[in-house]
């Protein structure tokens, strides 16, 4: 089998940062900080493959309140991702995608 020519992926690879630094956001009504699993698994998943958790925060699935949230993490210098979890269900209420 002929070996493959390195890809883009390989330069990404070599190139991309060992340790990324991350806000944890939980969209949700009805989470709180001793029932959100998701986000706890979340934080967990990150910190064991060795990143960086910089916060983690409950915000209830309000559009306005939610794009304030993100704003302010996409401000702070110490965050270079942020991982949301929830606000996805079918409801009238629920609008993560529309505001994200």
């Amino acid at each position: 089998m002929p070996e493959k020519a390195p890809g883009a992926h390989d330069h990404h690879r070599q190139t991309a940062p060992r340790v990324v630094n991350c806000f944890v956001l939980t969209v949700s009504d009805s989470r709180s900080a001793a029932t959100d699993r998701s986000g706890r698994l979340i934080g967990d998943l990150l910190k064991g493959a060795g990143h960086r958790v910089t916060g983690a925060e409950i915000v209830p699935d309000e559009p306005d309140r939610l794009r304030e949230t993100i704003q302010a993490r996409l401000d702070d210098r110490e965050t270079d991702a942020i991982i949301i979890t929830g606000g996805t269900g079918i409801s009238k209420r629920d609008q993560t995608v529309e505001a994200v």
